[in-house]
């Protein structure tokens, strides 16, 4: 059992190293794992509002707000109008993030590349091997609901149906928190 432990901790610890090294030093301020996150949904999926890039973090609307203004203070994103609702804006990728996302995603794979060279293909399908069963033998937790004026909500799969309800519920956000 204490092996476990000791894997599981080294697990961790291994994320977060990789979360360090993966802080892109930009023109401003490091490009930061939670940042990077906002920017490829956005990159991926399109503008969308602060409550819906909340909704599917699982994360309080307040801090993607915090994530968004430095996002926006580095030239990152920008937001727009919302033709679906007036006071919720749209948050959208600018290509200098796009640029941004780019590049860490290329110092990713230079990284990935030099650590894969430690390992053989058999060693590294053993390891996955390894977590998934790890990751299956855990109890999942069921959805967490977010209450909505008028119907709860699973988190983290909002449809597009949903999206535009939550922009449309939402109009106590502060969206100048800083």
């Amino acid at each position: 059992m204490q092996e476990l432990r000791r894997l599981l901790e080294q697990i961790q610890t291994l994320a977060n190293d990789l979360d360090r090294v993966s802080f892109r030093e930009g023109e401003d301020s490091p490009l930061l794992p939670a940042s990077r996150s906002i920017l490829k949904s956005l990159e991926a999926e399109g503008p969308r509002t602060v409550p819906v890039l909340a909704y599917g973090r699982a994360s309080s609307r307040q801090n993607i707000q915090i994530l968004v203004n430095r996002l926006e203070r580095m030239g990152f994103v920008e937001s727009r109008p919302n033709p679906a609702h007036e006071k919720s804006v749209l948050i959208r990728i600018t290509k200098r993030g796009s640029a941004a996302l780019k590049q860490s995603e290329q110092d990713e794979l230079d990284l990935f590349e030099k650590l894969s060279a430690e390992l053989t293909v058999e060693q590294i399908q053993s390891g996955l091997e390894i977590v998934q069963r790890l990751r299956d033998a855990i109890p999942k937790r069921p959805s967490r609901r977010i209450a909505s004026k008028q119907k709860q909500v699973l988190v983290p799969s909002p449809t597009e149906a949903e999206q535009d309800q939550i922009a449309l519920e939402d109009e106590t956000l502060p969206y100048n928190l800083l």
